[in-house]
């Protein structure tokens, strides 16, 4: 650089003759003050720039913390919510909510995630540039909160992902129960069927099966017709009377 250039020509000087020498010198150390001042000046120029550039870099990082902060509060109020809900509540309601709380949750994660690679950022230009150390300091204290934040929205997704699975298991037993139901009815019927078929009394079997075959035809006629009960009955009627 110019200090070592100076510094060669110093030495080249060293060597004239003793006038020569002196004006030399002087003239070279007058350059090398002049350098001297210019790198000094240069030097606190480049920490002005990095300290306005670091300054302004710390606004934009806290305007993004304050935007996760009220991110991470909706996605709170939402998950809540949802976990504090009544667990018979309806199955769209319930796939309503979940997709709600996951949707903040996801709004969040993103904006804490662009922030932590904004931090990231400063923090690898603060330790390039001439910074106050204390600037260091307050990026690290930033990043250890983000930090905790991220540990709570985490506690969040897990929440979330329990709430979805319990209610998930609920309408399984909840389906498994009614079929149960269903089929235990269906069994009572069969029963019933079988108990007829199978009994002792076969006029009585008889009967049964005449008669519904004889319904069956009536509901049959009926529709055929477009006939209500009451036409049927009134056409087998005598005088307004059912005979015997």
């Amino acid at each position: 650089g110019g200090k070592t250039f100076l510094a060669m020509k110093r030495l080249a000087a060293k060597r004239l003759a003793e006038s020569s020498m002196k004006t030399t010198v002087e003239h070279l150390n007058g350059l090398q003050a002049r350098l001297d001042a210019s790198a000094k000046k240069l030097g606190e120029t480049k920490k002005s720039i990095a300290e306005k550039k670091s300054a302004t870099v710390k606004r934009d990082v806290l305007q993004k913390v304050s935007i996760v902060e009220s991110k991470v509060a909706a996605s709170v109020e939402a998950t809540a919510a949802l976990t504090n809900a009544n667990c018979e509540m309806d199955a769209e309601d319930m796939k309503g909510a979940c997709e709600k709380a996951g949707a903040a949750q996801q709004e969040a994660q993103k904006v804490l995630t662009d922030t932590r690679n904004a931090m990231l950022d400063w923090q690898r230009d603060a330790k390039n540039m001439t910074v106050d150390s204390s600037t260091l300091g307050e990026i690290k204290a930033m990043l250890d909160k983000l930090g905790k934040i991220q540990s709570d929205l985490d506690k969040q997704k897990t929440a979330l992902r329990d709430q979805e699975h319990k209610f998930v298991a609920q309408r399984l037993l909840k389906d498994a129960g009614e079929m149960v139901e269903a089929l235990e009815k269906e069994l009572a019927r069969a029963e019933e069927v079988a108990a007829a078929l199978t009994s002792e009394n076969q006029e009585e079997l008889k009967s049964t099966i005449f008669l519904e075959h004889a319904f069956d035809v009536i509901k049959v006629h009926m529709k055929r017709e477009g006939k209500t009960p009451q036409d049927i009955f009134g056409q087998i009627a005598e005088g307004g009377a059912a005979s015997e």
